[in-house]
C-alpha cells in the first residue's frame, strides 16, 4: 500500500467514525426530545384532568347551594327531554345517584362546562 492510498484509507475511516458518531448523537437527541415531549404531555394531560375534576366539583357546590333554581339549569341543558326527565337526570347526576346496573350518573364534560357558563352569566 502507498502512502497516498494509506492516508486515503485514514481520511476514509475517520469519515465513516466521524458520520457514525454524528447519527448516533443525533438520533440520541431526537429520542431525547421526543421523551421529554410525551413526559411534558402527560404531565399536562394529568393537570388538565385534575383541573377539571376541581371545576366539576366547584359547579356542583354551586349548584348544590340554597337558593338556586336547579330545574332552571336542567331545562337548559336538555331541552330536547321533558321536563321532569331533565329534572330527574340532572338531580341524579347532580347528587351522583347509582343507577341498576351500578354506574354513577354524573355530569360529562362538555355539561359541566356549559353549567359552569351558565352559572357565570347568570343566564337562568
Amino acid at each position: 500500500m502507498t502512502i497516498k492510498e494509506e492516508k486515503i484509507l485514514k481520511s476514509t475511516i475517520k469519515k465513516i467514525i466521524r458520520e457514525s458518531f454524528f447519527d448516533y448523537y443525533n438520533n440520541e437527541t431526537k429520542s431525547e426530545d421526543k421523551e421529554t415531549k410525551s413526559d411534558d404531555k402527560k404531565k399536562d394531560d394529568k393537570e388538565t384532568k385534575s383541573n377539571d375534576k376541581k371545576s366539576k366539583s366547584r359547579v356542583i357546590n354551586q349548584l348544590k347551594s340554597k337558593g338556586i333554581d336547579k330545574a332552571q339549569f336542567a331545562y337548559k341543558l336538555w331541552p330536547e327531554k321533558d321536563k321532569d326527565s331533565a329534572r330527574s337526570y340532572f338531580y341524579k347526576c347532580l347528587n351522583h345517584e347509582t343507577n341498576d346496573d351500578g354506574d354513577i350518573y354524573s355530569f360529562d364534560d362538555e355539561e359541566a362546562i356549559k353549567l359552569r357558563s351558565m352559572l357565570n352569566n347568570q343566564q337562568i
